[in-house]
């Protein structure tokens, strides 16, 4: 089983309910595919479990007082044709 990839980084800015952009500050060193300083996520899943109930139905106000200045950790599952990076988020 391949290992999926994983970026680090510091939240900038909540887009909307699930997408936000990241500084990427550190990449998977057995990363399979290169990341730009920044990227755009899209959350597949948000941890810890407490957010998890928050997600999929809460406007940007909310995920942005979750996530913003916060570090996370983005494990990747793809890249959609737009270049945005689907991934599940731990907050670090």
């Amino acid at each position: 089983m391949a290992q999926e990839d994983f970026i680090i980084g510091n939240v900038l800015n909540v887009l909307d309910g699930e997408t936000f952009e990241l500084e990427v500050t550190r990449v998977g060193r057995r990363n399979s595919h290169r990341y730009k300083g920044e990227e755009k996520i899209r959350i597949n899943t948000l941890k810890p479990a407490e957010f998890v109930t928050l997600m999929g139905a809460h406007p940007r106000p909310i995920l942005d007082r979750i996530l913003r200045k916060k570090e996370v950790m983005c494990l990747v599952h793809s890249r959609s044709t737009g270049g945005h990076i689907e991934a599940d988020v731990y907050i670090i």
